[in-house]
């Protein structure tokens, strides 16, 4: 195969140089530092970790810019952070219901950009497969009305140490990148574009793979080979999840394009109640299970305290929707206010509980956001304590991390689920955000 190599071309449309794209990640990463405060009407985007295979690291440079720690499953990432696979490492990650990424083992893959509007992202090195079902922003259902734009498709585009690749398609697509650079582009299904500001842009069609010579910008076009392993375990994971994904009862009662959305139907059933409608509940859990137990807090700069499940179906229930104590059980209430399709509330919240402190020299008797004289008792005198949330409850924002709030007290009583069967949970003020598990009371 001849190499051939293009002249400089000019900047086209929306795709940039690597330089631009450092520049754009340093001017978001110095608004997140900044901790400002997302409003309450404020549209948040998170996407999960729904997958970890062997050692997978997490960076969140908010944080720290020097630190690693181990990630998770159902863990939030968003804008500054970033992933780092092991040798024996893999993770998937989904932006939505069907929209997913993959890395493989020795990659690194960092969030620079992620809203309703644009996904930017960063593989330094390594391989990573991005499996695309949807460019349509709608398809998120919690629109901003105030983007005049927002019948626009949503901009997709992977950044390398060599080029800049844009999805233009819905379709199957996957990165590789070496240690000096040089990447690998195979479009399975879709077309993409690569772009830098020596070549220019370049479109790749279906059924095509694209190599980019990091050392001096040569490249070729080549037929796609036959499968590997990769592509293999890809497969097979696509096949776990989306073989049934259209038959799936949960899709009829909340978006279908939720991430974990058909986690609801492998892990927990449906059943209608006179006063929430369709709601539901997990299987197999033990005598005494209560939501908001088995998993951790976490501080996050974007958006504040965040509950983050151990349970494999803990994404959808513990950050939509509301919780209910019903027939000696506990349901997952989507919200009679809800709806599945365009326009409904389907905003992604940290946490959707109400939390209070005790045992200190005096007993707080909650806060709506649970992070005033409720958090500071807990930290300094002795326990945290939270409570989920009950259909029609406000849910009331971020708080701080501090409990630098006024807000006023509200009685405990007052919160339906309170006074249900393991209706509180709490732990050590000093523990809480530690990462610990937390301890039943």
């Amino acid at each position: 195969m001849k190499l051939i190599r293009l002249k400089s071309a000019g900047s086209i449309g929306r795709k940039v140089d690597i330089l631009s794209c450092l520049m754009l990640s340093l001017m978001i990463l110095l608004t997140a530092i900044t901790g400002q405060a997302q409003s309450d009407e404020s549209v948040i985007r998170v996407a999960r970790i729904s997958l970890i295979e062997g050692e997978v690291s997490y960076q969140r440079a908010t944080d720290s810019r020097t630190d690693w720690y181990d990630a998770s499953l159902n863990m939030p990432l968003d804008t500054s952070d970033q992933l780092f696979s092991g040798p024996n490492g893999r993770a998937e990650i989904q932006l939505s219901g069907r929209n997913i990424v993959r890395i493989d083992r020795d990659s690194n893959l960092r969030f620079t950009q992620f809203n309703l509007s644009t996904i930017q992202l960063a593989l330094p090195i390594g391989t990573a497969t991005f499996r695309i079902d949807s460019l349509d922003r709608r398809q998120f259902q919690i629109l901003d009305a105030r983007d005049p734009n927002q019948d626009d498709p949503v901009y997709f585009e992977v950044d390398t140490p060599t080029v800049a690749i844009v999805f233009l398609k819905e379709g199957n697509y996957r990165v590789n990148v070496r240690d000096d650079g040089t990447t690998e582009v195979i479009v399975r299904k879709g077309k993409a574009e690569i772009y830098n500001k020596e070549l220019g842009s370049v479109t790749v069609n279906q059924g095509r793979r694209m190599i980019v010579e990091a050392r001096d910008n040569f490249y070729q076009i080549t037929k796609l080979e036959d499968k590997d392993g990769w592509d293999s375990w890809n497969d097979r994971r696509d096949d776990e999840l989306f073989a049934r994904l259209d038959s799936y009862r949960s899709s009829q009662y909340i978006p279908a394009a939720l991430p974990g959305v058909y986690d609801l139907d492998i892990y927990g059933d449906w059943v209608q109640s006179p006063d929430y409608g369709w709601i539901w509940a997990p299987r197999a859990v033990p005598i005494g299970w209560a939501p908001y137990r088995q998993g951790n807090w976490r501080w996050y700069p974007s958006y504040g305290w965040t509950w983050v499940s151990y349970e494999p179906w803990g994404w959808v229930p513990y950050h939509y929707g509301r919780w209910a104590h019903w027939r000696n059980r506990w349901y997952w209430v989507p919200s009679v206010s809800y709806g599945v399709g365009i326009g409904y509330g389907w905003n992604w919240s940290p946490h959707l509980v109400t939390f209070f402190g005790w045992g200190g020299s005096r007993y707080n008797r909650g806060y709506r956001d649970g992070f005033s004289d409720g958090y500071r008792a807990g930290v300094r005198d002795g326990w945290l304590g939270w409570c989920p949330l009950a259909p029609g409850e406000p849910y009331s924002g971020r708080g701080s991390r501090t409990g630098n709030n006024n807000n006023p007290p509200r009685s405990l009583t007052s919160y339906r689920n309170y006074n249900a069967p393991g209706g509180f949970s709490g732990m050590e003020g000093r523990k809480f955000g530690s990462g610990s598990r937390h301890r039943q009371q």
